[in-house]
């Protein structure tokens, strides 16, 4: 299933989410995080793969896995092309 949107789509059973465009907008980042995390019967946990290509992309995620270090495990994976 692939879902393009920031808003207005309801997926609760998705496990896996794939971020691949870059936004600054806090907003639009916890749109596109909120598909994945929200609670379903059976879902015990998701994950979330942010694709980034720039240091300032980066050295954001980096500043968010910060902040979210006391209620999620953050990984990180470098893939090179």
């Amino acid at each position: 299933m692939l879902f393009r949107s920031d808003e207005g789509i309801d997926v609760p059973e998705a496990e896996v989410a794939i971020l691949a465009a870059s936004t600054s907008s806090s907003r639009q980042r916890i749109q596109r995080i909120g598909r994945v995390v929200r609670k379903h019967e059976g879902k015990e946990e998701a994950l979330i793969y942010t694709l980034y290509a720039t240091e300032n992309e980066r050295d954001s995620l980096v500043e968010e896995a910060k902040k979210l270090a006391i209620t999620a495990p953050v990984s990180w994976l470098k893939m090179g092309i």
